[in-house]
């Protein structure tokens, strides 16, 4: 049975690693792999951004009542359109982000509760004889 494993240390000398211990490699992969899949999540939180300020976008024409009045008010208060529209189009990211947060965050929801299911499925059933029998132990 396999036990350990000699590496070579910092200083160049064979060190005895535990079966079981982790690596340098593996110690430096794992914080490489978080910041990777953050980026990931960041990258589609910033996709979804996208795509809810472009759909609140499209529904902000003349037509629209609301976003008319909105407009009335700005130029009223004394900006001009330009602002008055970068105004509303900043209202508008706000609101996109915060709708894709939303969304990843009910994503992320959706897969704790897959990974639970999958846990609860990969693990055994254990039977209720052996924790019954606990043979004499405390």
């Amino acid at each position: 049975m396999l036990d350990g494993v000699y590496c070579f240390g910092v200083d160049g000398l064979p060190v005895f690693v535990d079966a079981g211990a982790p690596t340098d490699d593996e110690l430096r992969a794992l914080p490489q792999t978080v910041i990777t899949r953050l980026a990931t999540m960041l990258q589609l939180w910033e996709n979804w951004a996208v795509l809810h300020h472009t759909e609140a976008a499209e529904s902000v024409n003349r037509n629209d009542g609301a976003a008319m009045q909105a407009l009335g008010q700005l130029a009223a208060s004394g900006q001009g359109p330009e602002q008055a529209s970068a105004i509303v189009n900043r209202l508008l990211d706000q609101q996109a982000y915060t709708t894709a947060v939303t969304d990843v965050f009910c994503l992320s929801s959706v897969l704790f509760v897959a990974l639970i299911d999958l846990v609860r499925l990969t693990n055994p059933r254990r039977s209720l004889a052996a924790v019954a029998d606990a043979g004499g132990a405390h």
